[in-house]
């Protein structure tokens, strides 16, 4: 499995780079919006989602891990394959998207070709079951410094549950120096329970 590349973008296209690491060259389909950002000869990271079919293995990419995770939320709908999860990432940010969905914007699902009414409903219905369950532990984490907490543990992965047990961590014992030394206390915690 492919989690991670790094190295040197050496073609682009509307919705593709290649790039070069270890003298090998990786064909990464992204989102628009990001491939636009990419430019021949920079350095990049991309976190990455392998996805084998019968006649073919292709890559996709994201600049961060928290839209890796998105992608593969959206494939997990059915219906969604991983090219209409790619449109729909070149749609905004991770934010601007579960915005849409939490406001229920059919129409914002619906500009895509290939996604029509009952997918854009389909999808709606399970990004909102999967955001309200996520949203769990950052409405329970009281302050700001601790929501923020719980939505970087939520971006990496953890479930609520490991989640709400760091927060309870964290206000019974709590961290000088802001919201990185919280986050760090809380991943300290979490890596020894």
């Amino acid at each position: 499995m492919i989690t991670r590349i790094t190295g040197t973008i050496v073609e682009r296209g509307p919705e593709l780079v290649v790039v070069e690491t270890g003298g090998v060259g990786y064909a990464v389909r992204v989102p628009a919006t990001l491939a636009v950002g990419l430019h021949d000869g920079t350095g990049v990271t991309l976190h990455t989602h392998l996805h084998i079919r019968e006649d073919a293995q292709e890559l996709y990419g994201f600049s961060d891990r928290a839209s890796l995770i998105f992608f593969e939320k959206l494939i997990g709908i059915s219906g969604v394959g991983p090219k209409t999860a790619i449109h729909i990432m070149a749609l905004g940010t991770v934010a601007e998207i579960k915005t849409a969905v939490a406001r229920e914007d059919v129409a914002f699902l619906t500009s895509i070709s290939g996604i029509g009414r009952k997918i854009a409903d389909r999808i709606i219905v399970e990004l909102k079951e999967a955001m309200q369950k996520e949203t769990g532990a950052v409405a329970a984490a009281g302050t700001p410094a601790l929501q923020e907490v719980a939505e970087a543990l939520t971006s990496l992965g953890y479930k609520t549950p490991e989640i709400q047990k760091a927060l309870v961590e964290l206000r019974n014992n709590p961290e000088e120096g802001g919201t990185e030394m919280q986050l760090k206390y809380a991943l300290r915690y979490l890596q020894n329970i």
